[in-house]
């Protein structure tokens, strides 16, 4: 019997070190007070992608605007659209900022000329269109600059595994347009392997995977009034994972390569959910996190 006592000084010397490490809370391991603050600006970013399908505005509520076209710029941060048939850069009225959500790398302004496009380049600027044949928007990357990125910035749960998901084309059978999905803490993103799993035209092969997306198109091309923006059963879906290591993490969809600098790497319904999250088993093993799935 004096063998199983366990006096309380046993018990505290036992337990010290473990508290050392965090709270041991539903089998899993909580982070001290200190490490579970977020800023204010960690905590004011949504959860998921905004605005991933890019139909708020839409291209019915820009085309009531002013010398607008089918396509056109948009400037959260100064609130601005591109008016094609003017352009100019004016003032978008009513634009939400927060529904809109994208943001881009481009830098710099252009000078308007009349009968040219010389003028779109603007900083932040992301380019939207809309399809033809079903009034379906989406972006497309390159708007006026080469090697133009856009992107997000997410609230994430460190230790959880993300999915992503979207779906890509070229702007038109000339070129094979390519891009990379980056997502990393602001600053820091990598280049993340995505799979096609599914090919509307036939031209890709489903079950491909790389950093680097290549999507080939059949339609015509949209350049000096060839073809159309018709672009109905050229989409190729991609899937990839991301292991969240902070609690702000950046979202970036960037083109590599296309046709022209402002012509190319159409992009849409991009999504992200959490995959699964990583537990910690306390009961022997390793003692390192293992993922389960939920």
């Amino acid at each position: 019997m004096a063998n199983r006592l366990i006096t309380a000084a046993t018990i505290i010397a036992l337990l010290t070190p473990l508290a050392a490490c965090g709270n041991i809370v539903g089998g899993g391991l909580a982070l001290e007070p200190e490490h579970q603050v977020r800023s204010i600006a960690d905590t004011q970013l949504p959860d998921h992608i905004v605005n991933g399908d890019f139909e708020y505005p839409g291209g019915k509520a820009w085309m009531k605007l002013p010398d607008t076209a089918d396509w056109a710029g948009i400037s959260r941060k100064d609130g601005k659209i591109y008016a094609a048939v003017a352009g100019k850069w004016a003032a978008y009225p009513g634009l939400d900022a927060a529904k809109f959500a994208w943001d881009s790398t481009e830098t710099g302004y252009g000078t308007p000329k009349p009968g040219t496009s010389e003028g779109q380049l603007h900083t932040n600027e992301v380019e939207v269109q809309l399809d033809k044949g079903t009034n379906n928007t989406y972006a497309e990357m390159c708007a006026h600059q080469a090697g133009t990125a856009i992107y997000q910035d997410i609230a994430t749960t460190p230790g959880v595994m993300y999915k992503i998901r979207l779906k890509h084309t070229s702007q038109s059978k000339m070129h094979a347009d390519s891009m990379q999905v980056l997502i990393g803490p602001p600053g820091r993103e990598m280049a993340v392997e995505m799979a096609r799993t599914a090919d509307q035209n036939g031209l890709n092969k489903v079950g491909e995977q790389g950093t680097t997306i290549v999507t080939k198109a059949s339609n015509e091309g949209y350049i000096e009034g060839a073809g159309s923006r018709y672009h109905d059963g050229q989409w190729a879906t991609y899937e990839g994972t991301y292991l969240a290591t902070g609690t702000v993490t950046r979202f970036t969809f960037k083109s590599i390569s296309s046709y022209l600098p402002d012509f190319g790497n159409l992009l849409d319904d991009i999504s992200f959910e959490k995959a699964y999250p990583l537990s910690y088993d306390m009961n022997g093993g390793t003692g390192g996190p293992q993922q389960k799935n939920y």
